[in-house]
């Protein structure tokens, strides 16, 4: 697991005139299997739902939270790659008032990390996400 926090704060002259304050998170949590299966996918997405009620505090400076499973497996089940692709979780809290949440999915092979091109498959919400990984995994091997 991987976790990044931020805040930011905005003041009129003294920081006790405080105009706004704004909080975000990030939690990444690996996971790393021989063969990803639908079962272990779905088991996969029972923790990250099991995790925004863990994680994410919403409150009025809260802006948002982001939860990432990466899984790193040497092979995909085609029924599994189709649950993955339609994986979306997204939450707001008090209408967006005191922010957001969203899970995103993401698997790596790892064959191809060793080997070739490194191939990576993300939910419909983990496109950045991907991108950034495909991008630093592969200058690494370089």
């Amino acid at each position: 697991m991987a976790e990044f926090h931020a805040r930011g704060e905005r003041y009129v002259l003294t920081e006790k005139a405080k105009l706004w304050g704004v909080e975000t998170h990030e939690y990444v949590f690996f996971f790393r299997v021989p063969h990803l299966t639908a079962g272990a996918l779905s088991r996969i997405t029972d923790f990250l739902k099991k995790a925004e009620a863990e994680f994410v505090k919403p409150h009025d400076e809260h802006m948002y939270t982001y939860l990432t499973a990466v899984a790193v497996s040497d092979s995909l089940e085609p029924e599994a790659e189709k649950e993955l692709r339609r994986f979306k979780m997204r939450k707001s809290y008090l209408f967006s008032l005191h922010g957001r949440s969203q899970a995103r999915l993401i698997w790596i092979d790892a064959v191809s990390l060793k080997q070739g091109p490194v191939k990576c498959l993300s939910g419909k919400d983990g496109g950045d996400v991907r991108k950034m990984f495909l991008k630093e995994l592969s200058e690494t091997r370089q």
